[in-house]
């Protein structure tokens, strides 16, 4: 016959294993959960962010030709005028914009930066200096 602190010994093991195993499993399950629901909000926020700044991209590609029409009709307007100084100048400009246009690929930059770029722009096409 088995002792009787042996016997509760058993018993206690055999009832609290389980639950324990239970309990763990539970928890498991909840962490699975919770690590699946951040992985969904992780992929989620990453492709707001690239429909955002494919937005961005396609904005900017239509805005472009706007402001490549306006540099050719001023610089056609100076031409006309006979200013070539003025024209010179500004088609130094304008390209400086250009150049900075096509090697800048980020959707955001430096506030110094974009107003080097803006300045360039309106130099180049409205013979104004910032």
């Amino acid at each position: 016959m088995i002792a009787e602190p042996l016997f509760h010994l058993i018993l206690i093991f055999s009832v609290l294993l389980p639950l324990v195993s239970l309990t763990v499993l539970a928890l498991l399950g909840v962490a699975e959960k919770e690590v699946d629901y951040w992985q969904l909000e992780h992929a989620r926020l990453r492709l707001e962010k690239e429909l955002q700044e494919s937005k961005y991209m396609q904005l900017h590609q239509q805005i472009r030709p706007h402001f490549f029409f306006n540099a050719l009709n001023a610089f056609l307007s100076l031409a006309r005028l006979g200013k070539n100084e003025e024209m010179i100048r500004g088609m130094e400009h304008f390209a400086l914009f250009l150049r900075d246009s096509y090697e800048t690929k980020q959707p955001l930059i430096p506030f110094k930066q974009e107003w080097a770029h803006t300045s360039n722009y309106l130099s180049g096409v409205h013979g104004t200096h910032c």
